[in-house]
């Protein structure tokens, strides 16, 4: 069973085709890279597997399960993990409630523990806030978010990075 299956996306913004008939699978434990030029639909790709874009035809298949018609945040509890060029930091808060903001399951204090955990992996002091962090210090926010968020899904999820 593939971890991910897009079946004949079609996609129109604006009455100008975005996707047609666009199929990608991927199989657990893989790696896919889309590659093309600005405006080739990498990115729409990637916002219809997430939710983020309605298709005009076309399914979306997680798992085995179809989540075609499901929204962004149904997918995310399902394992869909969707992480953007603007990266979302929430300036205000600490990087360790960055980590815990985007976790569902367990204690708060086992869900402070893990961001914590990821922080000191990717090299993210844990004294900061969002707004003191340079852009590449974002990305690695990102990231501790991401490894958390898969960990919390032990691995039974998609990761789509943008």
């Amino acid at each position: 069973m593939n971890a991910l299956e897009l079946r004949d996306i079609s996609c129109y913004f604006d009455g100008l085709h975005a996707l047609k008939d666009v199929s990608l699978q991927v199989g657990p434990d893989e790696f896919v890279g889309l590659l093309g030029p600005n405006g080739a639909g990498k990115t729409t790709t990637l916002n219809i597997a997430s939710g983020a874009v309605h298709i005009a035809s076309g399914g979306v298949m997680f798992r085995g399960v179809d989540v075609t018609r499901k929204s962004i945040s149904q997918r995310s509890r399902l394992g869909i993990i969707r992480s953007l060029e603007n990266n979302g930091v929430f300036d205000r808060l600490s990087v360790i409630d960055n980590v815990v903001a985007g976790l569902r399951y367990g204690s708060i204090s086992s869900r402070r523990m893990a961001a914590s955990r990821w922080l000191k992996e990717v090299g993210i002091s844990l004294d900061r806030r969002g707004n003191q962090l340079s852009l590449g210090q974002q990305r690695r926010l990102e990231l501790a978010r991401i490894f958390a968020r898969i960990e919390e899904f032990r691995d039974d999820c998609v990761v789509l990075l943008d």
